[in-house]
């Protein structure tokens, strides 16, 4: 029979049990790193098929809207498209009119008229507040200062001149005595602030 002796309080020892239990340490430590990165392994699977679910209902629900919209479009005929669009404009227009405020534009444009001007005719466009003026001044000088006070922050815009005519005596407009009297016509668009009341 064949003994062996082993001296277990030996450094031999204690150095192999050192070392062993350094990697029992070891290997738990990447068991549980290998455990917690099958965990986000698992989320991050998760996440991922949760946004191709998402991506599939969007790219599904995308089709159905572009298939409507084409149904749509071939079911209105392009008379009922002109229709409707006639129907909607007609309705701006009654709404941009009754917006429209004679006495308070009145108001504003007296403010800017002097002696020298005659003012005969104003006509509102059909929307966005444009207006065109029609009158007589005494001179040119008067009817240069009268569109600069027109330019001048205010509720009126966009302001110029369409045409200017010097009027012959006798002819509409001019006096007896101003026979340099200049017809003109301005177009501006009118945007008043809101007053408080």
């Amino acid at each position: 029979m064949i003994r062996f002796d082993i001296n277990l309080a030996s450094p031999e020892v204690a150095k192999r049990k050192a070392v062993r239990r350094g990697a029992n340490v070891a290997i738990g430590l990447l068991l549980l790193l290998i455990a917690l990165d099958a965990v986000a392994l698992r989320t991050v699977w998760e996440e991922t098929a949760t946004f191709d679910a998402r991506m599939t209902r969007v790219t599904q629900d995308t089709r159905q809207m572009q298939a409507a919209l084409r149904r749509l479009g071939r079911a209105v005929s392009p008379k009922t498209q002109e229709d409707l669009q006639k129907e909607i404009d007609a309705i701006n227009a009654l709404i941009e009119r009754r917006a429209f405020s004679w006495i308070a534009f009145l108001a504003d444009l007296e403010a800017r008229v002097d002696d020298d001007l005659s003012i005969q005719r104003i006509q509102p466009g059909g929307g966005n507040g444009d207006v065109t003026l029609e009158g007589v001044a005494r001179s040119l000088p008067a009817l240069t200062a009268f569109v600069e006070r027109l330019q001048k922050e205010g509720p009126f815009s966009e302001v110029f001149l369409n045409n200017q005519k010097r009027l012959e005596e006798g002819e509409e407009g001019a006096g007896d005595e101003e026979a340099e009297a200049i017809g003109f016509s301005i177009h501006f668009r009118y945007a008043p602030k809101e007053r408080k009341t």
